[in-house]
């Protein structure tokens, strides 16, 4: 999907296995580490189109903490999105329903030109779990590391 001129770069806490195509790599690191953006940046041929999130904390049955944790993670990954996007980029982020999605969704709506709440057909409809959809950043990037 990304063409013959793109690139994709999966971040995870674990090892993932290695992609035979060229143009995707993987790498391992922690989005809360405090230079993860530069990490990033230094592993990437340009500023990119898009930043997904699907990053999720290892449940633990109490759902306010659950959903905390879920939030924070989420407003790392737009913060981290904020730096390493191009003007105008795209982010989509997963999040969970709960008492901080709102706060959470005019912070998106803050930086980005157009958001919706995107609930995909493979979420069971039961589950929590959601994705906002964010397009154009508005704001210039905040990462004290160019490219």
């Amino acid at each position: 999907m990304t063409g013959k001129h793109g690139f994709v770069l999966g971040v995870d806490l674990k090892p993932i296995e290695p992609f035979s195509q060229e143009y995707i790599r993987t790498i391992i690191a922690d989005l809360t580490d405090s230079d993860i953006a530069e990490q990033i940046l230094s592993f990437l041929p340009r500023r990119p189109d898009v930043v997904i999130s699907d990053a999720a904390p290892n449940v633990t049955g109490v759902w306010e903490v659950d959903h905390a944790r879920q939030i924070d993670l989420a407003t790392k990954s737009m913060e981290i999105a904020k730096c390493l996007l191009k003007p105008n980029g795209n982010f989509f982020v997963k999040v969970f329903e709960g008492g901080m999605l709102n706060d959470f969704l005019q912070l998106v709506k803050a930086n980005f030109e157009s958001v919706q709440l995107v609930k995909p057909q493979a979420s069971r409809m039961k589950s929590s779990e959601m994705y906002i959809l964010a397009l154009g950043l508005k704001t210039t990037c905040e990462c004290e590391t160019e490219t």
